[in-house]
């Protein structure tokens, strides 16, 4: 039996009444247990919250979680202490687009985020376009140590809060994003850092990469999900909000550490595969899938990882590249699961290993196998460990902290690390531009401009293998948008897809008459923000083609094609 007190938003500390309810909470999702828990709901005003936010902030009773299932097993504690749900307004959403064509906001800025009443926070950065989705950074006012990032896609919110009294995870919903305290204490630890079975080159006179060489190295990186994931996030803008910032509260914690490094994520895409239940033939799985290898290639990705909703008794499982060289580009590989992914760190645990990087020496390799001496996570008892740390060792807890270890960078008052010990941080640096060369940089989309014609051309090696990326950005009250590649010498198709990159089984327009006909997409009131544009050649070697889109707020421009193609891909 759990109590649960419901509160007057004017006098939050004044309980209204108390009721007592009876769980019995089946579900292998967390999120699951989140959305099915009984809500005592308030309204609270707040300050203007990241232009996204609503004004109305619903809050959900607080109290501690009776054992609920998750991922294929049963904790003892849920890893979640508290949640609250957080409401979205249209009329705040609208709000973001005419904000941002004014301007985006002053770097320095103070806004209210909903964790613990009272705290504020300083933006430190926000990019976005209007009509679109969102990353936002900020700092605790007062407190630089208490940090946050959060994504919006669509109308969902996923986003990793390290404030001083613990760390939140805002966790996206089909009903809603609910933020939630966490005990990262109580979260499966990794499957183990995996040797991989093909043997690679050692390191030989490779670059050593430097903090202050001039900008971070950028490694890209793909994410594929599954259907289990995707469901149980609760739908595409969930589980895409859900990577897009399991990669940004990774590169906090390479910021935080002073490391010379930061992820891109290129793509995030549906897998063709079904949760298996165990970290090991997933990992296996998406090491050895074809069609996830053609996407790295295309995407020029240097890292891939697996997000599934039940991985067994892991929270994630990775190579671990402990000979460093560029050889391990073939091992570059990792699986997190969806509920560890952002609040307990695990993306960024498991590329970590990809990056050479060991758990605490308790629980990592001899220092001999290592790929450097140093090569380990740390921890303070009772205060913090590393993002490659277990918790098994800490006397007292230790919550899991946005940084890799760094002897050079303190934490609550403490050193992050060990001097030739525990230097995580140094590890990435060390392979950085090992890793960034795993898969040569992706050509950037070129951006089509409105009635503008632009010339491209294909060479593929077999049937669609090779295509061309633009992006058309439509503004909010556009009437009509076609999109149309014609005076082709050979055959190509045309894939547009809204938000997200196309693929050939993934699209809201696909066009492929054949031959050097026209191909052309149309689209009636078009949402407003970027719609993605792939050009494939269906035919071998090189075809020639030009490619114009069109778009007018109550008529469209006029364009003669032979034939459009509609429908969407499953």
């Amino acid at each position: 039996m759990n109590t649960f007190e419901k509160y007057d938003s004017r006098q939050p500390s004044v309980p209204l009444r108390s009721e007592m309810y009876q769980h019995e909470i089946n579900s292998t999702s967390l999120l699951s247990a989140v959305a099915d828990r009984p809500m005592s709901l308030m309204l609270t005003n707040l300050k203007r919250l990241l232009f996204f936010f609503a004004t109305a902030l619903v809050l959900g009773a607080v109290a501690s979680f009776p054992t609920v299932g998750f991922s294929g097993t049963v904790w003892r504690e849920s890893a979640i202490s508290e949640q609250r749900l957080v409401s979205l307004s249209p009329a705040a959403i609208d709000g973001v687009a005419v904000e941002l064509q004014a301007g985006p906001p002053a770097v320095g800025e103070v806004w209210e985020l909903p964790v613990s009443i009272g705290r504020m926070w300083r933006t430190s950065s926000l990019s976005g376009s209007a009509g679109g989705d969102f990353l936002w950074r900020g700092v605790g006012v007062g407190d630089a140590q208490s940090q946050a990032v959060v994504v919006r896609k669509g109308t969902a919110l996923s986003g990793f809060i390290s404030a001083g009294e613990g760390v939140y995870e805002l966790i996206p919903a089909a009903d809603g994003n609910y933020l939630a305290r966490l005990d990262s204490s109580r979260f499966p630890e990794c499957g183990g850092g995996v040797d991989p079975v093909m043997s690679y080159p050692d390191l030989e006179g490779a670059p050593i990469v430097e903090a202050a060489s001039g900008g971070p190295v950028r490694i890209d990186v793909l994410i594929v999900y599954t259907p289990q994931a995707r469901d149980a996030a609760g739908g595409v803008s969930q589980i895409e909000a859900v990577a897009h910032a399991a990669v940004e509260a990774a590169n906090l914690a390479f910021d935080n550490s002073e490391s010379a490094l930061q992820f891109r994520l290129v793509s995030a895409r549906l897998a063709n595969y079904n949760d298996s239940g165990d970290s090991a033939n997933d990992l296996a799985w998406v090491a050895n899938d074809s069609e996830v290898a053609d996407w790295r290639n295309q995407l020029g990705a240097d890292l891939v990882a697996l997000i599934a909703e039940d991985l067994g008794s892991a929270c994630g499982r990775g190579y671990v590249m402990r000979n460093p060289g560029p050889g391990f580009a073939v091992n570059a590989f990792q699986v997190t699961a969806r509920g560890c992914a952002v609040g307990n760190l695990s993306y960024a645990h498991e590329h970590g290993h990809n990056l050479g990087m060991e758990h605490d020496p308790a629980n990592g390799a001899a220092s001999g196998n290592a790929s450097f001496p140093y090569s380990f996570g740390h921890y303070v008892s009772g205060s913090f460990r590393t993002v490659m740390s277990y918790s098994s060792e800490c006397i007292g807890g230790c919550t899991r902290r946005p940084y890799f270890s760094n002897p050079n960078v303190s934490f609550g008052g403490s050193p992050t690390g060990i001097v030739n010990q525990r230097d995580n941080s140094r590890t990435a640096d060390n392979v950085a531009s090992i890793v960034s060369a795993f898969r040569a940089e992706a050509p950037i989309p070129i951006a089509l401009e409105n009635t503008v014609s632009v010339a491209g051309s294909t060479n593929s090696t077999s049937t669609n293998s090779d295509f061309r990326e633009y992006t058309v950005t439509i503004p909010a009250g556009t009437a009509n948008l076609t999109i149309v590649t014609t005076a082709a010498t050979g055959d190509v198709d045309l894939y547009v897809r809204f938000d997200s990159n196309p693929t050939l089984n993934t699209f809201d327009c696909r066009s492929n008459n054949g031959g050097s006909a026209d191909d052309a997409c149309s689209f009636t009131n078009p949402a407003a923000g970027v719609w993605n544009v792939r050009v494939y050649g269906y035919d071998t070697g090189p075809v020639n083609y030009r490619i114009i889109a069109a778009w007018a707020g109550s008529t469209s421009y006029a364009l003669s094609v032979a034939k459009g193609g509609t429908g969407t891909g499953t």
